[in-house]
């Protein structure tokens, strides 16, 4: 039976044994009269009645006729049930305490909404907007205009550089041979000399081809000897050589041909030897 049903089931217990007790008090009152019935009734109310308090109640009639009740009252069960209630609230307690601690920890780790730029100084704001116009342009195809915010901007070198050479603006290719060299700092820039062995042949200066395959001879050298750089892995390498097969195609003077096809072979035995 749930708790609900019991309590209940003993406030309409109480409210019997009340009438009971009433009833027999009355019949007293105004007959008289109290006798066996009036005692059975009155102990029956009792019991009734006391079954707020009372966990059990054994009722016996003895030989005689004697009636004899035993009752067991609740407040062990009570007790217990205070002692239930106490431990729940000490759980409720601790888990409200946790729920704080959680509470205090997500007001330290409260993300703001505002930009991440909000306490970055001014000048530096000023940076990171101009590089990201650099690289708008520069995915746009607008090469010149990105080097206008950047000049050591090396990707936009290399491709404004690639581009000229493609349209055969050989000299407009040569002139950006000088820059190029300056912002080569990670060495990608070596990947368009390729492109400017050709616009030097093409605007007559075979000599200035011919030195540039040598510098790549040596970077090649100085990068594999020392296990790092931009042509020190076999990639890298085949990138170029396929390049430089490409434009020794197209390439007119002796000079620059013979030592195009000597670092061809030269390549090509290295990026062998590499993936061996």
């Amino acid at each position: 039976m749930e708790p609900r049903q019991i309590r209940i089931v003993t406030w309409i217990a109480v409210a019997i044994g009340a009438i009971m007790i009433a009833v027999a008090c009355f019949v007293y009152v105004t007959h008289g009269e109290f006798g066996l019935g009036g005692a059975a009734l009155t102990l029956l109310g009792v019991v009734l009645v006391g079954s707020a308090i009372w966990k059990s109640i054994d009722i016996s009639i003895g030989k005689e006729g004697g009636i004899s009740a035993k009752l067991v009252r609740r407040i062990e069960e009570v007790e217990a049930n205070v002692v239930d209630v106490q431990r729940e609230v000490r759980d409720v307690e601790v888990n409200v305490q946790g729920v704080r601690e959680n509470v205090r920890e997500l007001e330290t780790i409260v993300i703001s909404e505002a930009s991440a730029l909000a306490d970055v100084p001014v000048d530096q704001v000023q940076k990171l907007r101009q590089r990201e116009r650099r690289d708008q342009l520069r995915d746009a195809g607008d090469f010149r205009r990105a080097l206008e915010i950047d000049r050591d901007d090396v990707i936009s070198r290399m491709r404004l550089i690639e581009r000229e050479t493609a349209r055969k603006n050989y000299t407009e290719a040569v002139n950006n041979a000088d820059a190029l060299k300056t912002a080569n700092d990670s060495g990608a820039g070596f990947s368009v000399y390729p492109d400017l062995i050709l616009s030097y042949e093409k605007t007559g200066a075979a000599t200035q081809g011919t030195l540039l395959v040598a510098e790549l001879d040596r970077k090649i050298s100085d990068d594999v000897s020392n296990g790092y750089g931009y042509l020190s892995r076999a990639k890298e390498l085949r990138w170029l050589l396929r390049d430089l097969k490409g434009v020794q195609k197209k390439l007119s003077d002796e000079s620059v041909l013979i030592a195009v096809e000597a670092l061809v072979h030269r390549i090509e035995a290295t990026v062998t030897d590499l993936a061996s």
